[in-house]
Order: C-alpha cells, then sequence, then structure tokens
C-alpha cells in the first residue's frame, strides 16, 4: 500500500479559511433577521388554482445599513474565497490523485 502524502498546509491560509469561516457565519445570521425582499413589497399569494400554492406577507425591504453591512460581508467573503482557491499551495502539492 501506497503512503499517502501529507502537506502542511501554510498558516496563512488556515487563518483565511477561519475568517471566511466566521464571515459566512455573520452573513448567515443577518440574512436570518431580514425580510423576504430587499426592496419594499407588497403581501401576495398565488392564485387559488395555482399547481403550488405561495404566499409571502409585506415586506418593508432591507434596512439600509443592513444591506450596507450584507454587502460587505459578501465583498469579503468574494476575497477571501479567491485568496483560498488561487493559492501557490494548491499547485506545489499537486492536489488529489
Amino acid at each position: 500500500m501506497q503512503k499517502e502524502k501529507v502537506y502542511d498546509s501554510p498558516e496563512m491560509l488556515i487563518e483565511a479559511q477561519a475568517e471566511l469561516d466566521e464571515v459566512r457565519s455573520d452573513l448567515k445570521t443577518l440574512l436570518k433577521t431580514q425580510s423576504w425582499s430587499v426592496e419594499p413589497m407588497p403581501a401576495w399569494t398565488t392564485h387559488e388554482n395555482a399547481w403550488r400554492r405561495a404566499s409571502r406577507p409585506e415586506s418593508p425591504g432591507w434596512d439600509p445599513a443592513d444591506h450596507e453591512r450584507i454587502a460587505g460581508l459578501r465583498a469579503r467573503e468574494s476575497e477571501l474565497v479567491t485568496v483560498i482557491v488561487c493559492h501557490r499551495f494548491w499547485s506545489v502539492s499537486g492536489g488529489p490523485g
């Protein structure tokens, strides 16, 4: 049986992954508190003969401060994912196989 190669992940990648986990957790928590629509929207219900019934309550829209915070968290999430995925470590380690 061939022994599996083991590589030490760079500390920077470990820290970036930890921050990414935190950003995603913060984003998930914040999104759970938001109404269903970013913009103010009236309540609605599908027609009684619709094949699948659905409805939504009135949405006051997102608070501008929350909207800005969500945009910031999404931007940071994108930056961290790029740092992790594009890191030189993945080409040096040889990857799976």
